[in-house]
């Protein structure tokens, strides 16, 4: 089959395909990566639509088993006229293309110029828009995100073809944006090959982990930073390693946190590769999640599959289906730092409890969230709309 995937496409993991050609930078998420690995891997022909900045027309780079089509993307400001000129390069792309079907990730502009190829389009909702919103409404961007969602609104209820990564978000449109046929649910796929990271146990001192992206409501920080402080009490020598923008040396998480005299024993660690991310994560004694809501939850996902324990949110989106309804990790009140701090030391204390959550953890993500289903129910998708059975 030939399948095009279109979306924030990390490229570094595939350049090894493409034989020392310069490749412009991209705005990119790792997941995608991954699942075109996987379908390269299983024999499809795979053509890779993604953006940059970088560039002023666009263009098609030949890799072996693979075509990657880069098309412009403005610096900013894209989302005021709903991306107009990034869906014209990227729907005439899809136009040239050979592709039997396109595979839409995110139902904003590469969605939207999917369906204005008029080719075959499967869209798949990362996200539950209206449950989000609130937390960008008064910060700056928020326009931009009303103007995101907008575009959404107007791709959820006119595709033929939707998927969500979970049942939380394929509720949530079902019940405000009336799509046009049943949504199929395929979750998001964690790369097995992580687990080799080697977990070490009965660590001294004990480390806590949490990955975020952004300083804001939505990502919650500020009670975590709270409970770590609490848990100090106790284990006086622990660390709190956070991972993601916004929390590296000097950034606007370590600021605040040095403002209220909560940065003893906390490492802002930064954004890092992805590699080097699952060793962190594996080499911590409990991965905390503070997170307000979540359509999925890779992090989660992740060290659940390297067998770190996780403390996440009890009413946060999708974190409850990740987490097997509490059986696979604990869940708790996570605007809540004592309810937080908690669950923290439960499990530091309780290393018979760590490891039943960790047993848990691993087998339930590798039953049921892997790359290899993921790609099972992406497949049988296609399937169904180019046989017109869905």
């Amino acid at each position: 089959m030939k399948v095009g995937v279109a979306g924030p496409v990390a490229i570094d993991p595939l350049v090894g395909f493409f034989r020392g050609q310069v490749l412009p930078n991209v705005y990119s998420f790792p997941l995608l990566s991954n699942y075109v690995l996987k379908l390269i891997e299983l024999g499809h022909a795979v053509t890779v639509f993604c953006g940059s900045d970088e560039i002023e027309s666009t263009q098609w780079i030949q890799g072996d088993g693979i075509l990657l089509c880069i098309t412009p993307r403005r610096h900013k400001r894209m989302a005021l006229d709903f991306y107009r000129t990034e869906r014209r390069f990227i729907a005439e792309a899809m136009r040239e293309s050979d592709c039997d079907l396109i595979h839409a990730h995110w139902t904003y502009e590469f969605a939207a110029a999917a369906m204005q190829s008029q080719k075959p389009t499967l869209i798949t909702a990362h996200d539950a828009p209206l449950n989000i919103l609130p937390y960008y409404l008064g910060d700056r961007g928020s326009l931009h995100w009303i103007m995101r969602i907008m575009l959404g609104i107007k791709v959820m209820h006119c595709a033929n073809y939707l998927t969500a990564v979970s049942p939380y978000v394929a509720q949530h449109i079902e019940r405000f944006f009336r799509p046009r046929k049943k949504i199929m649910v395929v979750p998001n796929g964690v790369d097995p090959s992580i687990a080799r990271c080697a977990r070490k146990e009965d660590m001294a001192p004990p480390v806590i982990c949490s990955v975020m992206t952004g300083w804001g409501k939505l990502k919650n920080a500020q009670p975590a930073l709270k409970a770590f402080a609490l848990v100090r009490q106790q284990f006086p020598t622990a660390k709190y390693r956070i991972f993601g923008t916004g929390y590296e040396v000097g950034g606007a998480a370590c600021t605040w946190a040095t403002t209220q005299g909560l940065s003893e024993g906390v490492e802002f660690c930064g954004k890092v590769l992805f590699a080097a991310l699952m060793e962190e994560i594996a080499g911590s004694s409990v991965f905390l999640h503070p997170a307000l809501e979540e359509s999925f939850g890779m992090s989660i996902a992740e060290a659940m599959a390297l067998g770190v324990p996780v403390v996440a949110g009890e009413r946060c989106g999708a974190v409850p289906y990740v987490l097997n309804d509490g059986q696979a990790g604990l869940l708790v009140d996570v605007q809540s730092p004592d309810a937080i701090a908690r669950a923290l030391l439960q499990l530091l204390n309780d290393g018979a409890k760590r490891g039943e959550l960790s047993k848990a953890g691993r087998e339930f993500v590798l039953s049921n969230f892997t790359l290899d289903k993921m790609a099972e129910g992406y497949l049988e998708a296609y399937q169904k709309i180019l046989d017109d059975q869905w």
